[in-house]
Formats: structure tokens, C-alpha cells, sequence
């Protein structure tokens, strides 16, 4: 059976959406707001009736020097800490990525990220620190993972 659903996704600004219903017999409303940045988007299930965050599918570089990031040597690292390849993975495309394994932050990492999309610049640092990730509403989260050198499998 086919659910409908609403969405909205957001590219620049911020947009406040909610579900405002009335509840019956009751003279009060019930709200379920989300406020959305750029890259973040909300599906609404007219089933539940209710709002779900979460990331674009193709996240875009939204810096105001976006020319800087867009040069495929932006992203090529070099004995880089993760924490600071995140950082500027962060501050390009405005989404949060949070770490569960905090050891893993010190990592040195050497990767060329190019000009891949986001997730494929997260799964290359997955495949390097034997991680993996999901997303949690409008957040990557990056699970598992150490700093033993990636030995490619022949």
C-alpha cells in the first residue's frame, strides 16, 4: 500500500515547517515544528502525520567561498587528522558529522576526496578506518572505526 508522503528540502536559508493539527474535543493544538538549513529536508506522512529530518540526498558545497571548495585539491589530505577533515567536510556542507568512536579523531588519514558527493567522501574515510556511518535525522554518524592503516583485500 502506498504511504503519501510530503517532503521539503531546503538549499539555502532557513525555513521553519510545521504540523499544526487541532486535536479533537480539545481546544488546544498540537505543533511538530522542524527548522531546516540548507541541505536538511523533512518528509511528512500524512499516515502519522508526522515530520522526519534529514539530510538531502545530494548534499551541496554551501560556504560563501564555495569556488574554493569546488577545486577537486580541496579535499586531498595528507597525514590530516580526521577531526580536521571533518571539520572542513562540516563547514563545506553545513551538516553535522559526529564520531562515536572519539579515538578515532587523532587518526592521521591521507585520502584524495576529489570532488566526490558527501556520503562518498564519508564512506572512503569508512573504508580506510574500518568504520561505518548512518544518518540520524539531520546528522552523519560515524560508528566503529580505528587508525590501523586500510590494507586494501586481494
Amino acid at each position: 500500500m502506498f504511504t503519501p508522503l510530503l517532503f521539503m528540502a531546503v538549499m539555502t536559508g532557513k525555513v521553519i515547517v510545521e504540523n499544526t493539527k487541532k486535536a479533537k474535543n480539545i481546544s488546544s493544538e498540537t505543533v511538530n515544528e522542524v527548522i531546516l538549513t540548507p541541505n536538511e529536508k523533512v518528509v511528512f506522512s500524512k499516515t502519522n502525520e508526522k515530520l522526519l529530518e534529514s539530510i538531502v540526498e545530494k548534499p551541496i558545497i554551501i560556504v560563501k567561498n564555495k569556488e574554493e571548495y569546488e577545486k577537486p585539491e580541496a579535499f586531498i589530505f595528507d597525514e590530516q587528522n580526521l577531526s580536521n577533515i571533518l571539520s572542513k567536510l562540516q563547514t563545506a556542507y553545513g551538516v553535522e558529522i559526529v564520531v562515536q568512536n572519539k579515538e578515532i579523531l587523532n587518526c592521521p588519514v591521507t585520502a584524495d576526496l576529489g570532488t566526490e558527493s558527501l556520503f562518498s567522501k564519508i564512506e572512503i574515510l569508512n573504508t580506510l578506518l574500518n568504520s561505518s556511518s548512518k544518518t540520524e535525522g539531520s546528522r552523519i554518524v560515524i560508528v566503529g572505526g580505528s587508525c590501523v592503516p586500510y590494507k586494501p583485500k586481494f
